[in-house]
């Protein structure tokens, strides 16, 4: 009886050698040593970047970020040089060293009337095809009025676009209207949002542009509506679904406070009377302004503002259920709140990882000074203590700083952007790449029966999940990727894929695509950033040589596509194809051998 057993010993000794030395191929990054929410000191100068626009000292306003496919940024907002205010951007690439190769060193401006009259940048969209959108109000003889400027990808002006690259839309007939955001949707066409100041007081206003630049009349009235709900009201952020209504939050204005208020309007601009009452929500008898809105996969509605006093203001998180109530399964009944030691603060942004936690910049008042403020919360509200101090990170920087726009790079760390004094300033905080999210709370699973491949998709609201893969044309006629899909294109059956990119509707799905046979091997949603991380092995039904992988959105039909090669090498029964599982499987069998010849002297003895 112990022969059997030493020999049995022996085996589980190599065994666990296996086990001691995967973990180390797997090493993730949040096993760096390195914890979720400090500065990212390998980004510019210990974790940020000042950008001053002009070339002589000029004051500097950032209001929005956005990340492009390649994993460059460009921070948007306004320079004012000469006395008067232009729009501006700045194009960044992913390590925070200034993209020399956009518009001047760097940096773009524009100017709509030319009459030394302001124009304030408030927002930028960058579209599926690279092309660059900024967005905000122009003064134009005594009028303000909503106004966008599309830039080609290099930085020149893209004069297929309105008047020479620029469009304007009066929306109150009046001299007021303000814009605060704006979103593009699945099919390009351009959302933009604020208010207008109709009849003595503040409405929310929206307007939507076709892709050439005019006013899409199809939308509303002329392209354009307002909604009153108060006395003042401030439309402040803008998402759409992906059955294509659009959600509108900002606040609403009483005789004693601002009630946080969002409304719901149809695909056609009209209200959704499906949504609370008659498309309007507002949270009555609370002091609550929300500044961003977010979707979830699941068709909850995540607004981030502040809820404040006469004396103090902080952080506030409100979820919506799809239908307009209050999600009671979200923070205390469906609100949360979070301060800094009782400073003023407030959340201006809002974004979430893959796992669906909820990551929230804003600005906290710290002694004499503003600094930034991040939170990372849980999918219940909860705050996230793996992040930062108790879920919390604040950061002073040697000027007056607020942070006004936040989002994830491919990797999971997080940028800031704000501005600092008088300059643009980008942040970045360390964060690990999460896995995908278990957060919604409709789900499908499908095999493909060609690859016996069990692929796990979440179902969107409104939104029939499909894992029917496109045709072999409409994949192979995707764009290549502005950067590798996968970071090796000599790939080998079975081997398993995570792929990480941008570019994408907020909430739309996605799928990992071999395109060649064509066959769908991973799905999920996009991110409130446009982002998705999706995986998937390459089918061991596959033949050898030249194929395509893709992302890819069937709604919106764009997608991104990358070349590979495959080649039929595998492991014995591991079907390890990369250098790190070699070297596992290798030391398995050394490791296995030396238990089975210790066994066998023992059995000799």
């Amino acid at each position: 009886m112990r022969r059997p057993k030493e020999l049995l010993a022996s085996i589980a000794t190599a065994m666990i050698c296996v086990a001691a030395v995967i973990p180390v191929s797997s090493f993730s990054a949040s096993a760096s040593g390195i914890a979720d929410g400090t500065l990212d000191n390998t980004f510019g100068t210990s974790g940020k970047v000042t950008t001053n626009i002009g070339t002589q000292p000029s004051i500097d306003q950032a209001l929005h970020l956005a990340i492009q496919s390649d994993g460059k940024f460009i921070i948007a907002g306004d320079t004012n040089i000469g006395g008067s205010l232009d729009f501006a951007a700045v194009r960044y690439n992913a390590d925070g060293t200034v993209d020399t190769t956009f518009g001047t060193g760097g940096k773009v401006t524009a100017d709509f009337a030319n009459t030394g009259d302001n124009d304030y940048g408030k927002s930028v969209l960058i579209q599926s095809d690279g092309k660059i959108l900024l967005i905000g109000h122009s003064e134009m003889s005594g009028s303000v009025d909503f106004a966008a400027v599309r830039f080609n990808s290099n930085g020149t002006l893209d004069n297929t676009f309105g008047n020479t690259g620029k469009a304007t839309a009066d929306i109150g007939n009046s001299a007021g209207d303000n814009v605060v955001s704006a979103t593009l949707q699945a099919d390009g066409k351009i959302l933009i949002v604020g208010s207008s100041y109709v009849n003595n007081e503040w409405d929310f206003a929206i307007a939507r542009f076709n892709t050439n630049g005019t006013l899409d009349n199809t939308f509303a009235t002329g392209g354009k509506t307002t909604t009153d709900l108060g006395i003042h009201d401030r439309g402040n952020s803008v998402a759409v679904q992906t059955d294509g209504k659009i959600v509108l939050a900002g606040y609403s204005g009483t005789a004693n406070r601002n009630e946080l208020a969002v409304v719901r309007y149809n695909a056609n601009g009209t209200l959704d009377n499906t949504f609370g009452t008659g498309g309007k929500v507002t949270i009555a008898n609370e002091s609550i302004e929300g500044y961003s809105v977010m979707l979830q996969a699941d068709g909850k509605i995540l607004v981030s503002g502040r809820i404040y006093s006469d004396t103090t203001s902080s952080f506030a998180v409100v979820r919506y259920n799809s239908n307009g109530s209050l999600d009671t399964t979200f923070g205390t009944g469906g609100k949360v709140t979070t301060d800094f030691g009782n400073n003023r603060s407030e959340a201006m942004a809002m974004t979430s990882q893959a796992d669906g936690k909820i990551i929230v910049a804003g600005n906290v008042y710290i002694g004499s000074t503003y600094a930034y403020a991040v939170v990372r919360y849980n999918t219940n509200g909860g705050l996230d203590t793996t992040f930062g101090t108790g879920g919390k990170v604040t950061t002073v920087f040697d000027a007056i700083s607020n942070a006004v726009s936040v989002a994830l790079q491919a990797d999971g760390r997080i940028i800031v952007a704000g501005t600092s004094g008088d300059d643009f300033l980008a942040t970045r905080y360390y964060s690990a790449s999460p896995v995908a999210s278990t957060v919604p709370t409709s789900s499908t699973t499908s095999t493909s029966t060609s690859t016996s491949t069990t692929i796990a998709t979440t179902a969107a609201p409104n939104q029939t999940t499909t894992q029917s893969a496109p045709a072999l044309s409409v994949v192979t006629g995707l764009p290549l990727a502005t950067r590798p899909l996968v970071a090796k294109s000599a790939l080998t059956l079975g081997q398993p894929l995570t792929v990480s990119f941008g570019g994408f509707t907020p909430g739309e799905l996605v799928q990992l695509v071999v395109a060649s046979t064509p066959q769908v091997i991973g799905s999920g949603y996009a991110n409130a950033s446009g982002f998705v991380t999706l995986t998937g092995a390459l089918p061991r039904n596959l033949g050898a040589g030249k194929h395509t992988i893709a992302l890819y959105a069937p709604v919106s039909k764009r997608g991104f596509r990358q070349p590979i090669t495959v080649t039929t090498s595998q492991l014995p029964a591991t079907g390890a194809t990369n250098p790190s599982d070699t070297l596992l499987t290798a030391m398995y069998l050394v490791a296995l051998g030396a238990g089975l010849l210790v066994t066998r002297r023992r059995l000799n003895a």
